[in-house]
């Protein structure tokens, strides 16, 4: 088949949704015709990694749209700001005309994938113009999303434009079991349409070094912390640590990598303590094997009551389960990282045990100079979310549709 896939989000960009268009793009190139849809790296929070750019080894056509200078954006953010709907990308969709003009016009079905969410509007644009079946994912939620800061107003269209993209996809494909569930529940009628369709690993990158037990132990945290989710707990449990065992600070290490907003930076600042080192932004080899070389991978969820961020799925996840490695993570109690995590792939702390972090803290520390490999090399099966395995599965959505 000749695949049309749409996603702003796209490599050689380096942030979390990239790297899963790109996982998602590697397998269907090998059996299909794919032209890609997508928009130049800008820098800000999506900087350019080439190491990215086997994962568009495949694909025939690879068309570029220019986006908005990050200046421009901020302007109209600033005076403009009902105009700045669904996303910070919203001018991809209204470039309609030029990406006609640039993508072939022999293709069979249109494959969109969402965040920014304005892909999928182009994505609308091509399915009603040229009548293509689409298959449409949502990584996360669209007009529910809490990341998203709208006024009521803009909160208003996005749910009339997810509902008019819910409407005419053929196919909705979600990454979480409970994200299907809401939008089963959200929009009774079109049940039907709702799958699961998970973020993945590359399965390239197993993990098949052990475990050493020299030096200290290494905690290490890869990602993106922002809003809710916030870096305050886990060094309020560091400081108190400490405190309760000074010895911690030179048996420890706690390296953190990835977008941090200043508000996680400056409390990483203004801390005292010597165990814990920001490195920035990496590209996805160096965080692949900073990850496999730690002892305890960190994760770190939104602790708000609000049940909607539960329904998150952070794809890091991912990247933790094919290091092999125990993962401590912060997060609600009924969350998507809960269910998958704990007592499997190690330990949750959410509102109600978060005061027994510090002691968890010193427990594994213990047992790491104990050499206990049985609790920190993981032998739990993941091979669920391989990137293989889930592009098969996509596969199979893609004859469903056509048939």
């Amino acid at each position: 088949m000749k695949l049309l896939v749409i996603s702003i989000s796209a490599p050689p960009k380096n942030s979390p949704e990239s790297v899963q268009t790109g996982r998602y793009l590697y397998y269907l190139s090998k059996k299909h015709v794919v032209t890609l849809l997508t928009t130049e790296a800008i820098g800000g929070w999506e900087p350019e990694d080439k190491s990215l750019e086997k994962y568009l080894e495949g694909i025939s056509s690879h068309v570029l749209l220019r986006m908005l200078h990050p200046k421009v954006l901020a302007l109209i953010k600033r005076t403009l700001p009902f105009v700045v709907v669904p996303d910070d990308s919203f001018v991809f969709p209204w470039l309609y005309g030029l990406a006609e003009q640039r993508v072939s016009k022999d293709q069979d079905i249109i494959i969109s994938r969402s965040a920014p969410f304005s892909s999928a509007l182009m994505a609308l644009r091509f399915s009603k113009n040229w009548n293509l079946p689409w298959i449409m994912h949502l990584s996360d939620p669209w007009a529910d999303n809490p990341f998203q800061r709208l006024k009521k107003s803009q909160k208003k269209r996005n749910q009339l434009l997810e509902k008019t993209c819910i409407e005419h996809a053929k196919l909705v494909t979600l990454t979480s079991v409970k994200t299907v569930k809401h939008y089963k529940q959200k929009y009774p009628e079109h049940a039907h349409k709702f799958r699961l369709l998970p973020n993945v690993f590359d399965d390239v990158f197993i993990n098949t070094t052990p475990l050493e037990f020299g030096g200290k132990i290494k905690f290490v945290l890869t990602g993106r912390l922002y809003g809710s989710r916030n870096i305050f707990q886990l060094m309020d449990a560091i400081e108190h640590a400490i405190g309760l065992k000074p010895t911690f600070e030179n048996q420890s290490e706690f390296i953190f990598a990835g977008f941090f907003d200043q508000k996680n930076i400056d409390r990483i600042k203004q801390s005292k303590v010597k165990n814990v080192k920001y490195l920035g932004h990496l590209s996805m080899h160096e965080a692949i094997r900073l990850q496999q070389s730690s002892t305890v991978l960190l994760a770190i969820d939104a602790l708000d009551e609000d049940a909607i961020f539960d329904l998150f799925f952070p794809s890091k996840l991912l990247d933790y389960f094919s290091a092999k490695r125990y993962i401590l993570a912060i997060t609600s109690r009924n969350s998507t990282t809960h269910d998958l995590v704990d007592q499997k792939f190690g330990t949750c702390f959410h509102s109600e045990n978060i005061d027994k972090l510090p002691d968890h803290l010193l427990f594994l520390t213990d047992q790491f100079f104990a050499k206990n490999r049985n609790l920190f090399e993981i032998s739990e099966n993941f091979m669920t979310y391989s990137a293989q395995q889930n592009a098969a599965n996509l596969e199979a959505l893609l004859q469903e549709v056509v048939e």
